[in-house]
């Protein structure tokens, strides 16, 4: 199902919130691979968000 489907019609993203939307749905369509990391913890999640930082 297309990600825009689920907009209503006042929502209006900005640049950044829709590359990410289409990034998304690229990915949910296998035109692009999916190597997000994948966390079971809240402490690796973080942890990886740290350094992303850095």
């Amino acid at each position: 199902m297309s990600l825009k489907k689920h907009l209503i019609k006042y929502d209006i993203p900005n640049a950044t919130t829709k590359r990410a939307l289409i990034i998304a749905e690229a990915k949910e369509e296998g035109l692009i691979p999916d190597n997000s990391p994948v966390f079971d913890n809240v402490d690796d999640l973080m942890k990886a968000l740290e350094e992303e930082r850095k």
